[in-house]
């Protein structure tokens, strides 16, 4: 399996922006009466939902005229945003935190996708890799500052490993299938489809190791800008809205979900059905997202990614649940 190049390199990615700019998207059908939005997309399994959302139209059907812009990982869908080229952004908790830590006006409107296994650790076996503890002075390719990053932390401490006792190297998720089958790594750490991807390459010299149970739970999220959210509120409700109905749809239209999943991720429908059940869709704020997000707080400071006096804003000024729980009051659970 091989995964799509929807990932732009810089030159191309400005000229995308310009075609933006110019009145032109990809994924909803264009009115010139609606809202016009831009959402930045890590399009992965994880953000089936929202790819869901876009390719059904259910955007379009909340009155929101929405250009996507695609990305390689979360954070840089985040720096997008961040940087006044979005107003949406798809993102897993880790980039959140590290950016909030920084001051950055970023705000969170919900969670869409949970899932204990979609970020994953696949080493080679040749390599006398066996168990978490055999990554001794092994090479290991991951996303520094990425939720992989934070993952392959618990998975070396968890096993009675500093991060000093392992070469890590700095990669993005598409170039992680190559570098372990040529054997210029000897381990990646990283999320779904790339794993997957990779797995398939090694064959029978792959081996994953996972995490303890409960030990890490990805999330996958929606951002906006501050400003962007106190000067957009019916934009939020609708956006909510148009992923209120593609939860509803996976739910209940399953097969088609992972048939539109499947042909956006460049992946054939066998091979999304064998990772399908390791998520949870459903659009949310709740109790274990805040406790992730604090404890990765906490790995922030630790690691030397955020300042040792940096703090993670309080709740009221991270959290946006209040467009959601208008929407479904079930849905959200803070307390």
């Amino acid at each position: 399996m091989q995964t799509r190049n929807r990932i732009l390199n810089p030159a191309v990615m400005i000229a995308v922006l310009l075609l933006l700019v110019a009145g032109f998207g990809i994924g909803c059908n264009r009115s010139s009466t609606s809202p016009q939005i831009t959402l930045a997309e890590n399009i992965t399994v994880v953000s089936a939902p929202v790819t869901v959302a876009r390719v059904k139209g259910f955007f379009q059907a909340e009155g929101l005229n929405c250009n996507t812009v695609p990305f390689a990982s979360g954070r840089l869908a985040l720096d997008a945003l961040l940087g006044g080229k979005a107003d949406f952004a798809t993102v897993a908790e880790t980039p959140i935190v590290l950016s909030a830590m920084q001051g950055q006006p970023v705000r969170v409107l919900c969670t869409f996708t949970a899932s204990e296994r979609n970020t994953k650790l696949l080493a080679r076996k040749d390599r006398g890799i066996e168990k978490p503890a055999d990554l001794r002075g092994k090479k290991v390719a991951l996303t520094f500052g990425s939720n992989g990053a934070y993952f392959f932390d618990v998975l070396l401490r968890d096993n009675g490993l500093a991060p000093s006792d392992v070469q890590q190297i700095n990669l993005s998720p598409p170039d992680m299938a190559a570098v372990i089958s040529r054997g210029d790594v000897d381990a990646i750490c990283t999320w779904e489809p790339y794993i997957w991807n990779a797995k398939n390459m090694l064959g029978e010299n792959a081996i994953e190791l996972d995490n303890k149970p409960g030990r890490y739970v990805q999330t996958f999220n929606i951002v906006v800008r501050k400003e962007y959210a106190e000067q957009h509120a019916a934009e939020l409700t609708a956006f909510l809205k148009a992923l209120l109905n593609a939860e509803s749809f996976i739910a209940q239209r399953q097969a088609e979900a992972m048939s539109i999943v499947a042909k956006e991720n460049n992946m054939t429908e066998a091979d999304l059905k064998g990772i399908w059940s390791d998520y949870q869709f459903k659009i949310t704020l709740n109790k274990q997202f805040v406790e992730s997000l604090t404890g990765q707080a906490e790995w922030a400071v630790r690691t030397k990614l955020a300042p040792a006096e940096s703090r993670l804003p309080a709740l009221d000024q991270l959290l946006l649940p209040g467009p959601l729980e208008a929407l479904k009051p079930a849905a959200v659970n803070l307390q």
